[in-house]
């Protein structure tokens, strides 16, 4: 059973809706509670203190810790002030689920500018700044985990929504790079995109009573479940979106098709003439971080294997070429010769797509030693038949040895 006994975990706006289940079935499952709710309007108009103090009251009746925090996400010291409050009374941060939110529907062309900047400061800065100063908290503890609370609005539209589709949409490039750095610190990040009857479902769909067959299928207990897992010990995959409705528990990715690769200086003409191919969604892949596409791109118009080892040494950065080297079959059989490690720590190679090398070296898993790199440049240098990217591996590892 998934227990959070010793744990901390930060749930914004969990006085109401959604993030009140969310505290509520951590708190059940262990977890001492900071309850983080300004307790606004839907609007984001007003405030009032009982409403997070309400849901301490439950937890603690039923027999858990919580304390109330009544601090905005929407400034940098309000959400340093809801850390401040975790570390103050329960000594650590182990959980943040971002979940504080406003939301009204506006037509894009009424939309203004205070709308806008109202609705990304709550949502997206408000993640920001929680998720920063919880990061170095969780940094020095060796351990975090993150889950934000984005929408389907954001990845996939919704009318009347574009401020609202822009911050959510916004939270999934934040978490996609703190789970990127924050990999090294044994932190993950992932989103949920809930469907979950609340005050926004209530307000939007106006009219519908509490027994409406819609609002019976997004019942939001059924949110619940894939939040508390996400957070949990027993969770080890970070970077990754999913989304709750009704029950139903699916990920959400962004995937990169095969595409046309031109040849020579492609012109407009060419782009509408190959168009179909351009736009084809199979195959495709799922790239983990930005040198995915740029390793495999480059692998294609020949900068590893056909263009020689001099050109991604010239033209990409380290961590980019590390990349290159766990796409090389070869290379790779020589790394795991010699670091055994890489075939089975997830972290490693979560790493070496998307942080820098010097952390890589110095991670407990990879256990890189100056002999290790050694070995594997001389393993390199004698072997028949050479890799493509042999020498840009052994480029790669003296400047680890130099690192």
């Amino acid at each position: 059973m998934i227990d959070f006994a010793g744990q901390v975990a930060v749930v914004t706006g969990a006085g109401r809706g959604l993030g009140r289940l969310f505290a509520l079935e951590l708190a059940r499952r262990g977890a001492r509670i900071v309850v983080n709710d300004l307790g606004g309007s839907m609007h984001g108009e007003g405030s009032d203190t009982s409403i997070a103090q309400a849901v301490v009251h439950e937890i603690c009746a039923r027999g858990g810790q919580a304390v109330a925090s009544h601090d905005s996400v929407a400034t940098p010291e309000g959400a340093q002030a809801i850390v401040d409050s975790a570390v103050r009374h329960f000594g650590r941060v182990d959980i943040v689920v971002s979940n504080a939110g406003i939301f009204n529907s506006i037509a894009f062309e009424e939309l203004r500018v205070d709308d806008w900047r109202a609705m990304l400061g709550v949502h997206l800065d408000g993640g920001f700044y929680l998720s920063q100063a919880a990061f170095r908290v969780m940094k020095q503890q060796g351990y975090g985990r993150f889950v934000f609370i984005s929408s389907s609005a954001g990845v996939f539209g919704q009318p009347l929504e574009a401020h609202y589709a822009a911050a959510k949409m916004g939270l999934i490039g934040l978490t996609n790079v703190i789970a990127l750095e924050g990999a090294a610190h044994g932190i993950l990040a992932n989103s949920v995109l809930p469907f979950g009857f609340s005050r926004m479902v209530t307000e939007t769909v106006a009219g519908q009573g509490d027994d409406h067959p819609f609002l019976q299928a997004i019942k939001p207990e059924l949110v619940v479940p894939i939040v508390v897992y996400l957070a949990s010990k027993a969770c080890d995959v970070t970077h990754q979106n999913y989304s709750a409705c009704a029950g139903r528990f699916a990920r959400v990715f962004v995937g990169l098709a095969e595409g046309w690769l031109a040849r020579g200086n492609p012109t407009a003409d060419d782009i509408a003439t190959h168009f179909a191919h351009v736009s084809r969604a199979e195959p495709y892949t799922i790239p983990s971080s930005i040198f995915d596409e740029i390793g495999e791109v480059s692998a294609r118009v020949g900068a590893v294997s056909g263009g020689g080892a001099s050109a991604p040494t010239t033209r990409y950065s380290i961590d980019t070429q590390m990349s290159f080297l766990l796409d090389d079959p070869a290379c790779k059989q020589v790394l795991s010769t010699f670091i055994p490690e890489i075939e089975t720590a997830g972290a490693m190679l979560r790493l070496a797509r998307g942080m820098t090398l010097r952390k890589i070296a110095g991670y407990p898993q990879a256990k890189i030693s100056v002999e290790k790199l050694q070995a594997i440049d001389q393993a390199l240098a004698t072997m028949t038949p050479r890799p493509p990217t042999a020498s840009l591996l052994r480029r790669v590892t003296a400047w680890l040895r130099s690192a």
